[in-house]
This record gives structure tokens, sequence and C-alpha cells, in this order.
């Protein structure tokens, strides 16, 4: 019995915690403008997810599951998302069963941890690695309510897009080299017409010259731009690739522009100048000291660098 009052204790502590930072830090628990959705299809799709349809621009960090213990992939994803809160029983999960109201979970727990989480999808064939598949998404879809933000590192991206549609996930992005050009526009218009984001991810050695050409730096709603070769995580930044996203930030004011491959609390200066917004970040997250304070970090140098650059930042 002592037992049973303890769990509902400690339950009513969280919720209580939450009420308070709700009312004292309406800004960061409630992401007003960030969890209202911006298209109908999708309820759940944050509009900082698509800056360019409100010109506002959000700083987001995108932890990556890659660097994640895969026997516990539910358990630490939670922790990256509640990073910041009380480390106890999932307050959203207590309150609301998973998936069934993914907007009032998401009020509860984004305080200070993950905005996303990037999944990484390997086929073994356009990447010589294999990674998280089918089930795996789907398991994590059911104990997750967060954004899913998945990188289809794969050759024929469009096979798997009704899947992925029908798990759940809110982010799909594939590589332009694994498609042809007018492929690429397709597939980004129907990834948006199934209510999801629509992303394009380029290699470091694709010039981002292919997809303005071809249009599908226009239809993307992000596009990703890798400072490591795709495959495999650990890997050292390439801080050439900066180049691509100066580009792209001075045509696109407005656009998500993530960038994904050894980008830590070190390098994080050099990416935020640059201009990118959406912040992948494997072991540069999960190995730190403070998960909630290496994100933090992430954070503030990003928001700090957009400002510089006089764009319209969301707090």
């Amino acid at each position: 019995m002592l037992c049973l009052y303890t769990v509902l204790l400690f339950r009513l502590a969280n919720l209580l915690f939450a009420l308070r930072s709700a009312l004292l830090y309406p800004a960061h628990a409630f992401h007003v403008d960030t969890l209202l959705s911006c298209c109908p299809a999708a309820a759940s799709l944050p509009r900082h997810m698509s800056a360019d349809k409100s010109e506002m621009i959000a700083a987001i960090i995108a932890p990556s599951l890659l660097s994640a213990d895969f026997g516990f992939l539910a358990r630490d994803a939670q922790t990256m998302v509640d990073a910041g809160t009380l480390p106890s029983i999932c307050l959203a999960h207590f309150l609301f069963p998973p998936r069934f109201s993914s907007y009032p979970a998401r009020v509860l727990i984004s305080l200070s941890g993950a905005d996303i989480l990037h999944v990484d999808v390997m086929d073994g064939h356009f990447v010589p690695n294999i990674s998280f598949g089918i089930p795996a998404v789907t398991g994590l879809r059911k104990h997750s309510t967060a954004f899913l933000d998945c990188h289809l590192m794969v050759s024929h991206p469009r096979q798997w897009l009704d899947v992925f549609h029908k798990i759940g996930v809110e982010g799909f992005t594939f590589h332009a080299e694994a498609v042809d050009a007018a492929e690429s526009v397709a597939l980004l218009r129907d990834i948006k017409a199934l209510g999801m984001r629509a992303g394009i991810a380029l290699k470091p050695g694709t010039p981002i010259d292919d997809i303005i050409a071809s249009g599908a730096a226009d239809a993307a709603d992000m596009i990703l731009i890798m400072t490591v070769e795709p495959g495999f995580g650990g890997q050292s930044f390439m801080g050439d690739m900066m180049t691509k996203v100066a580009s792209l930030r001075s045509k696109y004011p407005y656009k998500l522009i993530q960038v994904d491959g050894g980008v830590d609390t070190k390098t994080i200066s050099t990416v935020a100048e640059a201009g990118a917004n959406v912040i992948v970040s494997g072991s540069g997250v999960f190995k730190a000291p403070s998960h909630k304070d290496a994100m933090d970090t992430m954070r503030n140098t990003v928001r700090t660098a957009l400002k510089a650059k006089g764009l319209n930042v969301q707090e």
C-alpha cells in the first residue's frame, strides 16, 4: 500500500512540476507557435518544421538515435525528449496513451529537451551499413509521441513512402543521389501531399546546384547537408561543407536547413554561423556529461547566429 501511495505522490509531483513550468515559462513549456499544425493532414506537425510558411525560423535540436542503445531505444528516445524535466515516470505516457493525443504530450514535456528525434534508416545498399528498419521504427512510434525525423539512406525511397506514412512518422527525408531530378521533385510533392515534412539530403560530394536547378530545393520543406559520409556515426565533422549551408541560407532565408555529421558543442559555432537551424547530433548529445546542457548550448548558439543574420527567430 505504501508503495502505491509513493508512486501516486511521485506522479502528482510530476504533474505539479509540469504545470508550474507551464505557468512560469509559457514560451518554453507550450511552444504555442511551434506546436500548431502547418497542414490539416498532420495535426502533430510543428509549424517550425515548415519555417517558410510563417516567416519565422527556430533553432531545432534533433538527437540522432543512431547513438542510442538499440536494446533500449524507446527509453533513450524518451530520455532525449525529457531532458531538463524530472527524471521520473514519463508524464506524457501517464496522462495520455501513446499516439492518442501527441499535442498535449508535447505540451507537458517540451521544456528544454529534444525538439525532434532523428532516425537514420539504412538499407545496406545505398550506404554500406544497416540500421533501423521498419520493425524498429514501428516499435519506436508505439512508444514515443515525439516528432520522428526519418532520414532514409536507401536506394528506392519511394518504395517506402506509404509504409512510413502508415507508421505515422512526421518527417521523410531522402537522398538526391538516390533518384533522378524529375523524380526528386515529384517525390517531395507526394511526401507533402501525405501530410509529412518533405526533406532532401545531399552527400558531401553532391553540389547544391543540382537540387537548385531541378527545383527540388524550392519544393523541399527542408534541405539536409551531410557533413560526414552517410552510413556510420562518430565520423569527423567536414567543415568545408559549410559553404553549401551558407549559400542555401542566403538564397532561402527561412528554409529549414539541417546539418548532420560530427556536430557537437565544439563544432556548433561553425554550423550556426553558416546558417543551419536544424541540428542533428548523435554522440555530441548522447555522450555529453549533461544531455540538457549540450542541447541548450547548441540551441542558444544557433538562435544567436540566426538573429545576427537579421532573421525573425522564434524563442
